[in-house]
């Protein structure tokens, strides 16, 4: 495996964590429930990650992006925020990369790879830039008021 998959993989997860803790924490309702949906369901799909070799359609991670295409639906739904926006798009992307291979069974196990899972790093920045604009908003708020 080259070094900047190892790379890719081992710095995900202390980014993930920092910035849905710092989400959960700070910021409005749209990035609680963004946040929550996003690391409950990565924590949820973790130990399937480890096990799968993208030589078929993988179910249960497909489950887990099913599952958290709809949430984040559904949240962008209640507050179409452009962030949200892009991070459900970014999920329904991932999300047809299940139905391509499922389509394609000659797809290669890299390309699968990369589709279903590529856009997580995106999705993760899109909630930091959420999270940074709901505090400044919550910020101008405050000094507006006084």
């Amino acid at each position: 495996m080259p070094i900047w998959t190892k790379v890719y993989f081992i710095a995900f997860w202390p980014f993930l964590l920092c910035v849905c803790v710092v989400g959960i924490a700070k910021g409005d309702r749209p990035v609680r429930t963004a946040a929550t949906l996003l690391l409950a369901l990565m924590l949820l799909a973790s130990p399937l990650v480890s096990t799968i070799e993208f030589k078929g359609v993988e179910v249960g991670l497909a489950a887990t992006d099913i599952i958290l295409l709809i949430g984040l639906t559904w949240c962008s739904m209640r507050a179409p925020r452009w962030w949200l926006i892009g991070m459900t798009s970014l999920q329904l992307l991932m999300t047809l990369g299940h139905a391509s291979k499922l389509l394609f069974p000659e797809m290669s196990r890299l390309s699968y790879a990369i589709v279903t899972g590529g856009g997580a790093y995106f999705q993760v920045i899109l909630l930091s830039i959420g999270t940074l604009l709901a505090i400044r908003s919550r910020r101008s708020k405050a000094i507006r008021s006084v």
